[in-house]
């Protein structure tokens, strides 16, 4: 049976009954059978309306759907995300999203969309470090390769690849299939900022730090092992920005509900006080539909070089226990997100403090990159280097004269210097003819008409 969460605020409008699923892998089958069973016990009026599949939708074999449900329609219909075997083909093929069968509804790349009546942000594909540390790892090899040292520096490949792989990052939404970029991920939050409130967001991986503030009793039976391969700080960054009333994750074949979090932007002004009232976000995460296709672990590699395609897992010794696949939920996309009473305050709040209290450093514009080539060739018949190479030439200078400072003072030790205004040349320029006198002298000469000095 699958029990329905409530997700409705004060706003008491007309209910959205959808169901939540965790990694299908090809078991389609699977799904619409236990749906039937579950609307044969329900009234018309109670049954799902939606399905959203996140995690591997796909199996280890790129199949969306196994033999024996070639020619099935579900009874609800279905959208879904991916992150498996087959994501890469489908990314390409349907960035938008496409009904791939009838009833069965690939959402895309990424995006916002409307399902239902309810606002559903949603984003495909996996994590890789690499990607969204590109930008600095290439200024890094950059500046090492530029900069003279004891041993070997990096190569001109290397240097070239970190720079292919920065453009990459910057440009594209995809990289090798199933990897999103930072490109992608700013893209979706400029379409969230603009839609008004997510009702549901649907990502295949759990967002990271989402088990920061929870109660010791709440995460018992957790396997923080297998969670932590599967969570993403990209994804925690969306979430956080997104503030939705639900967020459905799945990939670590584990059912988890979270205790809500407290959104810190979203939520109702009090018109009397004009105090703002935020309400909360619920994740949920799901298992694995039984029966379905094998796990496909897909390792993003950190080296630039490396090849990116998904392994099988190895059988475990041991069969893990069934964890619950399906969830439901009504929900009002009219109401704004509810309040609760066990809600925890947002994981990443302590997170931007400390990103904020941080001092930044200056910006550095690169002019070069907004030059075109007509006026790069000017500035190398007339310079012989682009501004870019000023920059860096001028930033190399700074470092070695700080490190010049830093050698002097360990082999001298600081220079001390005085708090106070030199004194010595002010005594001197101030004092006169017996300054130095005592009190009772310069008594003794005032009385007899001399000059006495400075009192």
């Amino acid at each position: 049976s699958t029990s329905c969460s409530s997700g409705c605020g004060e706003g008491g409008g007309a209910m959205v009954r959808v169901l939540l699923c965790g990694d299908a892998r090809a078991g389609l089958l699977k799904i619409n059978e236990q749906v039937v069973r579950m609307h044969a016990k329900l009234e018309p009026k109670q049954h799902f309306e939606a399905i959203f599949c996140v995690g591997e939708f796909s199996a280890s074999d790129c199949s969306l759907w196994s033999d024996g449900d070639a020619d099935m329609r579900p009874s609800c219909p279905v959208h879904f995300i991916d992150s498996g075997s087959g994501a890469a083909r489908l990314i390409k093929e349907n960035p938008k999203g496409q009904e791939v069968r009838p009833g069965v509804h690939f959402l895309g790349q990424f995006g916002v969309t409307h399902v239902a009546g309810l606002v559903v942000a949603y984003l495909s594909g996996r994590y890789r470090a690499d990607l969204f540390s590109a930008a600095a790892d290439e200024a890094a090899l950059s500046a090492s390769a530029a900069t003279p040292c004891d041993g070997p520096g990096p190569t001109w490949e290397e240097v070239r690849a970190a720079e292919r792989l920065a453009e990459a990052a910057k440009m594209q939404a995809f990289v090798d299939g199933i990897y999103y970029t930072p490109h992608a991920l700013e893209q979706l939050k400029e379409q969230i900022a603009n839609c008004g409130g997510v009702d549901l967001l649907l990502t295949s991986e759990w967002p990271t730090g989402c088990l920061n503030g929870v109660p010791k009793e709440a995460r018992a039976g957790l396997d923080k092992a297998a969670i932590s391969q599967h969570m993403s700080p990209a994804v925690a960054e969306l979430v956080s920005a997104a503030e939705p009333k639900y967020h459905a994750a799945g990939l670590a074949g584990q059912f988890w509900r979270r205790p809500p979090w407290t959104h810190v932007h979203r939520g109702e002004v009090v018109p009397a006080s004009g105090e703002l009232r935020c309400g909360v976000c619920r994740l949920v995460a799901l298992g694995s539909v039984p029966n379905a296709g094998s796990t496909t672990q897909l390792t993003a590699p950190t080296g630039t070089g490396a090849k990116h395609q998904p392994q099988p897992n190895q059988a475990s010794a041991s069969e893990p226990k069934q964890q619950k696949w399906l969830h439901g939920l009504d929900l009002d996309p009219h109401a704004p997100p509810a309040q609760a009473a066990d809600a925890t305050p947002s994981p990443w709040l302590e997170t931007k403090k400390n990103d904020e209290d941080k001092k930044l450093p200056p910006v550095k514009l690169d002019v070069t990159e907004l030059m075109d080539p007509e006026d790069k060739r000017r500035w190398l018949k007339k310079f012989g280097v682009v501004p870019k190479d000023l920059q860096f030439a001028s930033d190399r200078v700074a470092k070695d004269i700080e490190k010049e400072v830093e050698r002097a003072n360990k082999s001298k030790g600081p220079r001390r210097e005085s708090l106070y205004g030199n004194q010595k040349s002010d005594k001197r320029f101030k004092a006169g003819k017996g300054s130095n006198d005592s009190f009772h002298q310069k008594e003794r000469r005032a009385a007899n008409g001399r000059s006495v000095g400075n009192f």
